[in-house]
């Protein structure tokens, strides 16, 4: 074979090579896999899971006992449910309240106590720095059921003082009466009261009793303990209590002069008198 012949050779299988080449190349470009498949299932995802759980239907302070219309139950996926999330209202209807619940907040059981006295358990919302006190309920305002539990009230008392006079050489006078205020801006936690029952009334019909039913006892008070120490004072020293209420909104402390006859008769000049 010739030189020529050869070389007509390696140019057609050269030739050939490119076009295989070509084809192969354009083939891999196009993205055609035959071991692909054609309309392959598109796999289903896993149904979520989801849990009912006890969410606060209203606004519930702390120390209140939770009725049904305070709760509602909602269905959330069950990865949004913190461990201790309740999702029985039997275990959350009748429990009273460790903290403040906003209403839409989730219902944890760690914030809930189970009362099991007429004061609802209400060491369960005191904090470390307070203690609970009883104090007399003979005022007025007492009389009249007007005072309700959460009220915020000022705590006036009268006590029999002997006053020295500021002058040595002024004759020492008897024990007078001295009118002041003793604590201010006092929540009333819990009031121990006893219901005279009614014979002509139906219970029945009407379970929660009227105010002239009420009689309350005395008022349970959360303090620190040096101000129920003061206050233990004036009831051991014969002090004559009165409770006056004050407005949710106030905050402020009112600056107020004791009251003695010798401030009335300033204050009205009646030393003037003949």
């Amino acid at each position: 074979m010739n030189s020529r012949v050869r070389t007509g050779l390696l140019i057609a299988i050269g030739g050939f090579s490119l076009i295989a080449l070509g084809i192969f190349l354009s083939i891999r470009f196009l993205n055609v896999d035959l071991s692909l498949g054609v309309g392959k299932a598109t796999p289903t995802p896993a149904a979520e899971t989801k849990i009912l759980v006890a969410f606060a239907a209203n606004d519930v302070s702390m120390g209140t006992v939770i009725t049904a219309k305070d709760v509602t139950l909602a269905e959330i996926p069950i990865q949004f449910a913190t461990r201790d999330a309740v999702t029985n209202l039997d275990n959350v209807v009748g429990k009273i309240t460790k903290a403040d619940i906003v209403k839409g907040e989730m219902i944890l059981d760690h914030n809930l106590a189970n009362p099991t006295g007429a004061a609802y358990d209400i060491a369960y919302v005191l904090d470390d720095k307070h203690v609970l006190m009883a104090l007399p309920a003979t005022d007025l305002m007492s009389r009249e059921a007007i005072v309700k539990r959460g009220d915020i009230v000022d705590i006036m008392v009268s006590i029999q003082e002997k006053l020295n006079p500021a002058d040595d050489t002024q004759p020492k006078a008897g024990p007078q009466q001295v009118t002041f205020t003793a604590s201010q801006r006092l929540n009333i936690s819990a009031i121990v009261i006893d219901v005279v029952k009614n014979d002509n009334a139906n219970a029945a019909d009407n379970p929660t009793p009227n105010r002239n039913q009420v009689v309350v006892q005395a008022y349970l008070i959360a303090l620190n303990p040096q101000d129920a120490l003061v206050l233990k004072f004036l009831k051991d020293a014969g002090g004559i209590f009165e409770f006056v209420i004050r407005a949710p909104t106030s905050t402020g402390q009112f600056e107020l002069t004791p009251v003695t006859s010798e401030f009335i008769k300033e204050l009205y000049g009646l030393e003037i008198l003949p």
